[in-house]
């Protein structure tokens, strides 16, 4: 994990996120889209809410890069942000249920994973905990990477795909369909920040847990497919 044996840049990769330790939901994902893809990435919270967090955190061993989550980091003792007592209480639970060896899996998550112009994260770049509600705090972020065209961040749990013009620097959403929704990249003339679905249902009325499929046509041009079960 966290190694990565394929070049982001000329695969196709999935995102899944906020799994919060339901195993279901992601296991059916997994068998819906693994064999459309080289490559597995996670962008945080395998703990956290749910019931089963050892299964869970078992099958993102398998994925290439694992982003640690602001509920992981909570676990492992690291987090002093605000969270909700029932966050709480969860975390204390899962941390004791998943031991010193699932301690140490959380501890080997990082942060942040960058590829080329493309960078992979939880809430922010520089902060799981932080949210990206709407154009004023995407605009913040980009403002701190202008480097980088094409974001991925999980925290939401619901999918998003704000397009920022080059030139203009104007932000717009694109619609999101259920049960596909499929969005043609163009790298030369927007930069993108992706938010990916969480793969459990129930926050936010979250009827449709999801994740996403990213495929390289160039570099500039790409295809995101999101997948909702």
């Amino acid at each position: 994990m966290n190694t990565p044996t394929v070049a982001l840049d000329k695969h196709s990769f999935l995102i899944a996120s906020d799994a919060h330790a339901t195993p279901e939901t992601l296991a059916r994902l997994l068998d819906l889209l693994q064999d459309k893809v080289q490559y597995l990435t996670f962008l945080g919270d395998a703990v956290g809410y749910g019931t089963d967090p050892i299964p869970t955190m078992d099958m993102i061993d398998r994925f290439d890069v694992a982003i640690r989550g602001n509920h992981d980091t909570l676990a492992l003792g690291i987090n002093d942000s605000p969270f909700s007592l029932h966050a709480r209480r969860t975390a204390l639970r899962h941390r004791e249920e998943i031991g010193e060896e699932g301690l140490a899996k959380l501890a080997r998550y990082v942060p942040t994973y960058r590829r080329g112009n493309m960078i992979l994260y939880h809430g922010t770049p520089t902060n799981e905990n932080a949210y990206l509600l709407n154009a004023g705090d995407i605009s913040v972020m980009l403002s701190y990477n202008p480097e980088i065209d094409l974001f991925f961040g999980g925290h939401l749990h619901i999918p998003r795909v704000a397009v920022i013009n080059k030139k203009t620097g104007i932000i717009d959403f694109e619609e999101i369909s259920v049960p596909v929704s499929r969005h043609d990249l163009d790298l030369e003339r927007n930069k993108y920040v992706i938010n990916a679905p969480s793969t459990m249902e129930g926050r936010y009325k979250i009827r449709n847990p999801g994740a996403c499929v990213l495929y390289h046509q160039s570099e500039t041009e790409k295809t995101l497919i999101f997948q909702f079960l």
